[in-house]
């Protein structure tokens, strides 16, 4: 989950799945969760978002 700001907006993105990117930085702590997606693969999740007063 990443929250932003774009000038009076503020955004939030959710994502099920990372790949880690391509940095080979990361390779070696992605490893085990890196999933080979090919053309045509469906990509699937769900979540709930609950906003509550502080």
């Amino acid at each position: 989950m990443r929250a932003f700001v774009d000038g009076e907006r503020i955004g939030l993105l959710v994502t099920g799945f990372h790949g880690g990117g391509g940095d080979g930085f990361f390779a070696t702590h992605f490893a085990a969760e890196r999933r080979p997606i090919r053309k045509g693969d469906r990509l699937r999740g769900e979540f709930v978002v609950e906003l509550v007063e502080p």
